[in-house]
């Protein structure tokens, strides 16, 4: 059977596999939401380190947990799966070719860096969307949802709906090492700035060299009070 299921497999085979898998998730990157489905958290007087632990274990729960929507509105958990896709053009399907590489990896015969690859991208959790979380001096944060193929622009203005004072320029940047989001890079795609599944930027005014707590209020608390989470 090794003898058999190694004749059968063709590195080249394997690459364009990985490659029309990559395609069909990328294919499967939704637009522009019409629900943000906002949330607000309060981390009052938390510690940094307490902070950084909390942002963490959220985005590790993104990761876990696929963006598609079920048809009834909730958030599913996206499972490996054979997908179904054309023929590799000598009458085999790519799921064809997966089972017979999932097959060797049983057997112990084939391990390398191109099926460890394989392996990686089949197994990877699908997502569609970018979780963007973004931090306030004031330790409050302000999450929504992007669809993978929204421009970072969005973000912005996104933000600015939100703020208590909308004319005044801010923003927003990742660390570390420090990031600015501005100019070209607002027109990339969350999941060109690698945004998908989720990102924390932080905040800061555009007229301001540090942006600190008392140099709020930031967000417009009124309009969001619905969307705090206790």
């Amino acid at each position: 059977m090794d003898d058999e299921l190694r004749a059968k497999y063709d590195p080249t085979k394997a690459m364009k596999t990985i490659a029309e898998i990559k395609s069909k998730r990328d294919g499967m990157l939704e637009g522009t939401l019409t629900d943000r489905n906002i949330a607000v958290y309060n981390f009052g007087n938390i510690n940094p380190q307490a902070i950084r632990a909390k942002l963490a274990e959220m985005d590790a729960m993104d990761v876990r947990i696929g963006s598609s929507t079920d048809p009834d509105g909730g958030q599913i958990e996206e499972k490996p799966a054979e997908p179904k896709m054309k023929s590799t053009g000598d009458g085999e399907s790519v799921a064809d070719v997966m089972k017979q590489l999932k097959e060797l990896k049983k057997n112990s015969v084939f391990q390398n860096k191109r099926h460890a690859e394989l392996e990686r991208v089949m197994n990877a959790p699908v997502h569609t969307r970018a979780t963007i979380r973004i931090k306030f001096p004031d330790n409050y944060l302000l999450q929504g949802e992007f669809g993978g193929l929204e421009k970072a622009k969005a973000i912005y203005e996104f933000v600015t709906a939100n703020l208590y004072t909308k004319e005044r320029k801010f923003t927003l940047f990742k660390t570390p090492p420090k990031k600015v989001y501005e100019g070209a890079q607002l027109k990339k795609s969350m999941k060109e700035l690698g945004m998908v599944p989720n990102q924390i930027l932080y905040f800061q005014w555009a007229d301001l060299p540090e942006t600190k707590a008392e140099h709020g209020p930031f967000m417009d608390m009124m309009s969001l009070k619905e969307y705090i989470k206790h």
